[in-house]
C-alpha cells in the first residue's frame, strides 16, 4: 500500500499510456464497420422540387365610377362568381330618379310628335283649304268691283277696300299654307321635335348607363381575391371595390434558388400536386422565367401553365412542384445522408488504404434519388455513411447498393 502511495502517479499515467495503446491496437486491427457505396456515373433526370402559389393567369380590379355608398356586397373573399353577377351593388336611389324623370320626358316628346302628325296636321289642312276658299272669294269679288267701277257704279273707297280685302285674304291662305307644310314629315315643326326626341333619347341613355354603373358585375368567370368595399362605406368615382381573378386557366408562380436558373427553360415539363395528397399530380409546363432575380433573396420568379383547369387549384393555394429538366448523361448523385460538414465546408468522407479522409463537394441541384455533385468525386471512390469521423480513422466499409443508401 505504501508503494502504491509512493509511486501512484506513475501508476496512474502507466494505466492510462497502456489503455491508449489498447484502444490503438483494437482500432488499427479491429476497424469500424461503416455502411458506404462505390461511386459511379449514371444517366438521370434533374429535377427540382419546391412549394408554389396557384395564381391567376390575370386578374381584374373592378372600380367606381361614381361616387356612392355601398348598399350590398352578395359575394365575400373566396368565392365563385360567374360573368354577369353582382359583386359590389351602391346606392342607386337618386340615380334611378334621374332615369325615371328621362324616361318620362322621352315619352311625352313622343306624343307631342304623334299630336303633330295627327291632331295638328288635320288642322292645318282645315285652316289652310279654309283660306284658299276665302282667298278665291275676295279673288273674284275684287274682281266684280273693278268691272263696276269701270261703269261707275262703286266707289273709290269700295275699290280701295276690296284691293285690300284681296291682299289679307291671300296672306292668310299662305300662312295657312306654310303651317301646313311645317307639320309634313319633312317639316320644319315636325324636324324640331324629332331632333328633340333624340336628345331626350341620348340622355335617357346617359342616365340608364348611370344607373347600371351603380351595380359592379363581374366581367367574366372567377374567384374574388379582395373585397376592399363594405356596406355603408362612401366609395369616391374611381375607387377600387374588388380584384377578380379568371378561373378559365390558373398558373403556378415559383421562387428558385438563382442556382437553378438553368433548368428552368422555357417548356420544361413539371407536376403539381396538393402537400396534403401526392397520389394526384396535374402537369404543367413552364412558360415565364424571370429575365433578372432578385438579387437581396437570391432568387427569381418563375410561372407555370396547367395543360388542363383544376379546380382544385384556385389562386391563393398553396401546392408542391417537381420541374424536370434536359436529361443528363453520366453524372455522379449521392444521397443527402452521406454529406457531411467537416471544419466548415460540406462534404463526404471517403474510405482509403490510409484510413478516412473528408472530401470537399461542389454540389449542384437536388434530384429525388439525391445531390448532383459537380466536383469533388470520381468513379470508384468509396463513400461513408455521414458520422463521426477523424481523418486517418480506420473504417471497414459495408458497401452497399445504391439503392439501399436509406439504412
Amino acid at each position: 500500500m505504501d508503494y502504491y502511495l509512493k509511486h501512484k502517479k506513475p501508476v496512474i499515467a502507466g494505466t492510462i499510456l497502456l489503455a491508449a495503446v489498447l484502444c490503438f491496437i483494437y482500432y488499427f486491427f479491429n476497424p469500424v464497420a461503416v455502411s458506404a457505396f462505390y461511386v459511379k456515373q449514371q444517366d438521370y433526370v434533374p429535377t427540382l422540387l419546391l412549394s408554389g402559389e396557384v395564381i391567376s393567369e390575370f386578374d381584374t380590379a373592378l372600380s367606381t365610377q361614381n361616387t356612392a355608398i355601398v348598399s350590398e356586397c352578395p359575394f365575400k373573399k373566396g368565392d365563385t362568381v360567374k360573368k354577369g353577377q353582382v359583386v359590389v351593388k351602391l346606392d342607386d336611389r337618386q340615380a334611378l330618379i334621374a332615369r325615371d324623370q328621362a324616361r318620362q320626358e322621352v315619352e311625352m316628346t313622343q306624343a307631342r310628335i304623334v299630336r303633330t302628325g295627327t291632331v295638328d296636321l288635320q288642322a292645318a289642312i282645315l285652316t289652310s283649304v279654309q283660306a284658299d276658299l276665302e282667298a278665291q272669294q275676295a279673288q273674284r269679288h275684287d274682281e266684280r268691283i273693278d268691272i263696276l267701277a269701270g261703269a261707275n257704279a262703286v266707289s273709290l273707297q269700295e275699290v280701295e277696300q276690296a284691293d285690300q280685302d284681296l291682299k289679307l285674304a291671300l296672306e292668310k291662305a299662305r300662312s295657312a299654307k306654310a303651317a301646313l307644310e311645317a307639320l309634313q314629315p319633312r317639316g320644319v315643326d315636325l324636324q324640331i321635335l324629332q331632333h328633340e326626341l333624340l336628345q331626350r333619347r341620348l340622355a335617357l341613355a346617359d342616365k340608364e348607363l348611370v344607373l347600371e354603373q351603380h351595380k359592379l358585375l363581374a366581367p367574366h368567370d372567377g374567384v374574388i381575391l379582395e373585397l376592399y368595399a363594405q356596406p355603408g362605406e362612401l366609395l369616391q368615382a374611381g375607387s377600387k371595390a374588388a380584384l377578380l381573378a379568371s378561373t378559365r386557366q390558373n398558373r403556378i408562380k415559383i421562387q428558385p434558388d438563382q442556382r437553378y436558373n438553368a433548368l428552368m427553360a422555357i417548356n420544361n415539363q413539371a407536376q403539381v400536386w396538393l402537400p396534403s395528397d401526392a397520389r394526384s399530380k396535374w402537369p404543367a409546363t413552364v412558360v415565364f422565367v424571370e429575365p433578372s432575380g432578385n438579387a437581396d433573396q437570391g432568387s427569381f420568379t418563375a410561372e407555370l401553365s396547367l395543360e388542363q383547369n383544376v379546380p382544385e387549384l384556385y389562386p391563393g393555394r398553396l401546392v408542391s412542384v417537381q420541374v424536370f429538366g434536359s436529361p443528363i448523361i453520366q453524372g455522379i448523385i449521392i444521397p443527402e445522408l452521406y454529406l457531411s460538414a467537416y471544419e466548415g465546408k460540406t462534404g463526404v468522407w471517403l474510405a482509403g488504404k490510409q484510413g478516412c479522409h473528408f472530401a470537399e463537394l461542389q454540389l449542384g441541384i437536388r434530384t429525388p434519388d439525391g445531390i448532383v455533385v459537380l466536383n469533388g468525386l470520381k468513379e470508384g471512390d468509396i463513400v461513408l455513411k455521414a458520422g463521426k469521423y477523424k481523418e486517418g480513422l480506420r473504417v471497414a466499409p459495408k458497401i452497399k447498393g445504391f439503392d439501399d443508401n436509406a439504412e
